[in-house]
Formats: C-alpha cells, structure tokens, sequence
C-alpha cells in the first residue's frame, strides 16, 4: 500500500517538473486555458479550419479542426505587434500550428481556450480592441476588464 502513495507521489512530482512554460492553467476537466502572445506569424503557417468562436470575459473559445492524429500537435494564438488605427483600434490574430511533421490524415476537431489579456490595446479596464481572426468571417469585440 506504502509503494503504491510513494509511485504516485513520485510520478506527480515528475510531471510537474517536466510542465512546459507556456502558461497554461486549466478550466475545466482535461481543458487547458493557454496565453495569447504578440508576435511574428511564421510563412509557413499550416491552415487550421474555425468553425466556432465565442468571448467569455477575456476567455476567447474557439473550435478548430485540422488534419493529424499521429503527433501531438501545438497551437497558439498570435497577435500582430502592429495596430490599426481606427476606432476602437484593430488588430491581426492568427493561430500558429505546429504540426511536428504529423502527416496523419485524420481530421481532428477541438476546442481551444485562450486568454487574450495580452492581445488588449492598453491594460487599462474599459479599454477596447476589435480582434480580426485569420480564417473567420466577422470581429471579435474585447474590452479589457482587468481580469
């Protein structure tokens, strides 16, 4: 019974060393929450189909789908640095896959969450942000809450 806790305690403790720093938390269940960055969009961005997107708070939910099932693939949300002058002002984002050379052919479909607090146009609350999603047809509106 001892070596059974000790294996768990052990195998907990390996796991959470070996977390990568992408700063995720978890919502519910299994679903991971991930941060939105700020940066370059790689050329050779591999298309990543939306079907779904929807705004909680600073929560920005999106259904994907996208062709793999070999590899583990990761998926991040990134904004241009760049800001269009407009009112209230906008601003490119894109999902950024990394396929890890899965060449898989199974069509696979998730939800992705991902906080957008770094995508605000100032972290001030009431601050305002049209976000322009490659791939999806309309805005998403965010007001920064300082959440």
């Amino acid at each position: 019974m001892h070596y059974l806790f000790i294996s768990m305690v052990l195998v907990i403790a390996g796991a959470c060393g070996s977390m990568k720093k992408t700063e995720e938390r978890p919502l519910q269940g299994d679903q991971m929450v991930k941060k939105a960055t700020i940066g370059e969009i790689p050329k050779d961005n591999p298309t990543t189909d939306i079907a779904h997107v929807s705004l909680e708070g600073s929560l920005l939910k999106i259904t994907v789908s996208y062709s793999g099932g070999c590899e583990d693939q990761v998926i991040e949300l990134v904004g241009n640095e760049m800001i269009m002058k407009s009112l209230p002002p906008k601003r490119a984002i894109t999902l950024v896959r990394d396929t890890k050379g899965d060449a898989c052919r199974e069509y696979i479909t998730k939800e992705l969450v991902f906080d957008i607090s770094n995508l605000a146009y100032q972290k001030n609350e009431g601050s305002e942000i049209v976000l322009q999603l490659a791939g999806f047809e309309g805005d998403i509106r965010y007001v920064y809450s300082g959440e």
